[in-house]
């Protein structure tokens, strides 16, 4: 599977989404272990199904 590179703001973002639907209030600043275990989920998931990312 090709996914090709995303069109945001080349950085991971992180929310509460449930008291913050409207993504206003950032959390990756305040919560950066949270958002490191978010970003190694994503990275082994990518892994597993076989994700292929085009070169940069």
């Amino acid at each position: 599977m090709l996914v090709a590179k995303h069109y945001g703001p080349g950085i991971w973002e992180l929310y509460n989404l449930a008291n913050d639907p409207g993504e206003t209030h950032k959390l990756a600043e305040e919560k950066p272990e949270m958002l490191k275990q978010f970003i190694e989920a994503w990275d082994q998931y990518a892994k597993d199904v076989g994700l292929a990312f085009p070169p940069v």
